[in-house]
């Protein structure tokens, strides 16, 4: 309907913010009251072959198809276009990383693989079942040390400030002769469809501090995608019993989240 509808302004390529204004402007167009259908609309003119999407910010990696669907978040803004179907370049297929040459199937310069050194178990549900479940999984499995643990959440909607917390207050800031890790990303539609927020975090607990209370005021105030883990890896393996593993599995039971992902990975 919306092709059809703005015709000629779709036979060239045209910054997605205008389609928002058409809405605004047209009277054969319906009124649109949640911005967030905006993107909707984008997305779904992708998928069924309708318009190509360019992100001009990501290159050539900012093209999305029909046949190659988006794999990051649509925005509708000045630097992100519509373009009539069959403008996305080739896709570039990237030569093997052993040879230096573009081929199909395994690589003869390719070294062996190396044997694995670990093994992961893995539980979802509510934190303190989740965690409870793999570390029993570990012992039975014969106590192996565990080289690391993660603990991860997956959510959108509104009110996730709690559940990033929750994540958050499972693995201590600090221990003795291991790394901790916090992996955030947090994106949000803003009032206007044409604005957004996105923070992608990868660092020690201390680095979030300074973003924490921007970040918490966006996951309070609006819906929003969450995804963030806490990760501990120990220098030293340690055993499931460990005091640190126990501390961990408390915590969990205290304030965990009330749905996670937890993977323990042992030495084998």
């Amino acid at each position: 309907m919306v092709r059809s509808r703005l015709g000629a302004m779709l036979d060239a390529p045209v910054p997605t913010v205008e389609l928002a204004r058409a809405f605004a402007r047209r009277s054969d167009l319906p009124m649109v009251l949640d911005p967030g259908q905006f993107v909707t609309v984008v997305r779904a003119g992708v998928v069924n072959g309708v318009w190509e999407y360019e992100d001009t910010t990501r290159g050539g990696d900012g093209w999305a198809t029909k046949d190659r669907p988006p794999t990051t978040a649509v925005r509708v803004g000045e630097d992100t276009l519509l373009h009539p179907v069959g403008s996305a370049p080739p896709v570039e297929v990237p030569s093997c990383p052993f040879c230096g040459e573009v081929h199909e199937g395994p690589c003869a310069a390719q070294p062996e693989p190396t044997k694995e050194t670990t093994t992961s178990y893995r539980g979802s549900g509510a934190a303190p079942t989740a965690v409870a479940d793999v570390l029993q999984e570990v012992t039975d499995a014969g106590l192996r040390p565990i080289r690391r643990f993660v603990i991860a959440v997956n959510e959108v909607g509104e009110g996730l400030k709690a559940e990033l917390a929750r994540l958050q207050s499972v693995v201590p800031a600090d221990l003795d002769r291991a790394e901790v890790t916090w992996d955030v990303e947090v994106s949000a539609t803003l009032d206007d469809a044409t604005h957004h927020v996105r923070v992608t975090f990868h660092g020690p607990p201390a680095d979030w501090a300074p973003l924490k209370p921007a970040v918490d005021q966006v996951l309070a105030t609006r819906p929003a995608t969450l995804r963030a883990s806490c990760a501990v890896t120990f220098e030293d393996p340690v055993p499931p019993d460990h005091e640190v593993v126990a501390e961990l599995r408390a915590r969990a039971g205290r304030t965990g989240p009330s749905r996670c992902d937890v993977t323990v990975e042992v030495d084998t």
